[in-house]
């Protein structure tokens, strides 16, 4: 598959910004908890269960 092209982020940040993070970053890792949430629960039970 080729690579795509133009993509990423086209602002930059500004200083305050990055220091205080932004709303996207916050969603980011709402959704990324979401998503892995249950695979974690699963492998802490699995080492709990192996000790």
């Amino acid at each position: 598959m080729p690579p795509r092209r133009g993509g990423g982020r086209r602002t930059r940040r500004s200083e305050e910004e990055s220091r205080a993070g932004s709303d996207d970053d916050a969603q980011v890792d709402d959704v990324t908890r979401q998503i892995v949430g249950p695979y974690m629960i699963r492998i802490k039970r699995k080492l709990a269960a192996a000790v």
